[in-house]
């Protein structure tokens, strides 16, 4: 394709966000979304009527099919409504300090492991919950060098961030085809990937130098088009910050 940004084959909401279809039949798989760390606590449970989810390295999963497991008086209650990761990785499924945490920073290549083999036996056919969406912040501060890391490598959680005229976006969920390590757009992940976004282009330069001071009335009219399709597919979860 060049060294030249191509619209997304069908346009900007081509990608399909699950299996299934808004309006589709019954049997389809649900729409996956974004869920807040609040949006996620509300599915813990309490209520018979809602189903129940957990998170497990920011993938949310439905585990209402054992209810009496996730439920208010079940083994692992603790776990419902919450992001799991740390607590699966470090054995301590009733610690409240850790199921309140989202860093994962500290955890050891054992613990790692330990987590690995834990969604291993989560994603058996024997055990498999359905995958409801992607769990995201929503009010990050990162540099252009803190940015790095969210490439879906370089972080526990694979996540993939893009900042574009200062806002942070994840793509995780719905754009990984496109912006994940072997996606046509790659090299943006874990970029201010603005410049590029409004010349068009895929060369280096304008990811090194993302500033967008000096881009033609045209240019802008191609960012503001890009930013109208981010805001109405992807999450925005912060901002770019200032060089420290």
């Amino acid at each position: 394709m060049g060294n030249a940004v191509g619209t997304p084959p069908t346009g900007p909401n081509s990608l399909p966000i699950s299996g299934g279809r808004r309006g589709s039949a019954s049997n389809d798989p649900p729409t996956r979304q974004h869920f807040t760390v609040e949006q996620l606590a509300t599915f813990n449970g309490a209520d018979a009527k809602r189903p129940i989810y957990i998170s497990v390295k920011s993938e949310v999963y439905d585990v209402s099919c054992s209810r009496e497991l996730y439920g208010p008086s079940g083994k692992f209650a603790a776990l419902a409504g919450k992001d799991v990761t740390r607590a699966l990785a470090l054995g301590k499924l009733d610690d409240a300090k850790e199921l309140a945490r989202l860093d994962l920073s500290d955890l050891t290549p054992d613990q790692f492991q330990a987590l690995d083999a834990w969604l291993t036996k989560f994603r058996s056919d024997e055990h498999k919950c359905a995958n409801v969406g992607r769990l995201v912040d929503v009010d990050l501060r990162l540099t252009l060098e803190e940015l790095l890391p969210f490439n879906g490598v370089d972080n526990p959680r694979q996540t993939i961030l893009l900042g574009v005229d200062g806002v942070l976006y994840d793509v995780t969920m719905n754009g990984a085809e496109f912006y994940g390590p072997d996606g046509m757009y790659g090299q943006f992940a874990g970029r201010d990937a603005s410049k590029a976004l409004a010349c068009m282009s895929l060369e280096d330069e304008s990811l090194a130098n993302p500033s967008i001071a000096d881009i033609t009335p045209e240019q802008r009219k191609t960012l503001d088009d890009w930013i109208k399709r981010f805001e109405g597919k992807y999450a925005v979860v912060g901002k770019i910050a200032a060089r420290k």
